[in-house]
C-alpha cells in the first residue's frame, strides 16, 4: 500500500527519481579547480560554511536526462544528508549517475547508493 501511495504521488506532482550514487566533495583546489569557491554556475561559496548553502554537483548525463538548468532544487535521498539541494555546480565528463554534495571539511565523508527526486 505504501509504495502505491508513494507512486501515486510521484505520478501527480511530475516528479522523477533515479537510483544514483551520492558523495560528497569539499571547495578545495585539489578537489574542483583553480577557483574552488565559484561554481559552475557562477555561484559564489562562503569560505567558512560551504554546507550552509546545499549546493550540489550532477554528473553530466543526469544533468541532461532530466533537463535541469544551474538553480534548479533536487531532492536526495539515502544519505545523512537527505533534503533539498541546489543544482549549482557540474562534475567531470568522466562520471555518469552520480551526485556530488558539497559539505564542509569537518563533516563526515561518505558513499551511498541513494535516490534523487526531481520536480519538472
Amino acid at each position: 500500500m505504501f509504495i502505491f501511495i508513494v507512486n501515486l504521488f510521484l505520478a501527480l506532482f511530475s516528479i522523477e527519481s533515479n537510483s544514483v550514487i551520492i558523495t560528497v566533495y569539499n571547495a578545495t583546489k585539489q578537489q574542483c579547480d583553480d577557483t574552488p569557491f565559484i561554481t559552475a554556475s557562477g555561484f559564489n561559496i562562503n569560505h567558512n560554511d560551504q554546507y550552509h548553502h546545499r549546493i550540489l554537483a550532477l554528473s553530466r548525463d543526469l544533468e541532461h536526462n532530466y533537463n535541469l538548468e544551474f538553480g534548479d532544487s533536487v531532492y536526495v535521498t539515502g544519505t545523512p544528508y537527505d533534503g533539498w539541494w541546489y543544482f549549482e555546480d557540474r562534475m567531470h565528463h568522466r562520471w555518469t549517475n552520480k551526485v556530488d554534495l558539497l559539505i564542509n571539511q569537518n563533516m563526515p565523508i561518505g558513499k551511498w547508493h541513494g535516490t534523487i527526486l526531481i520536480t519538472n
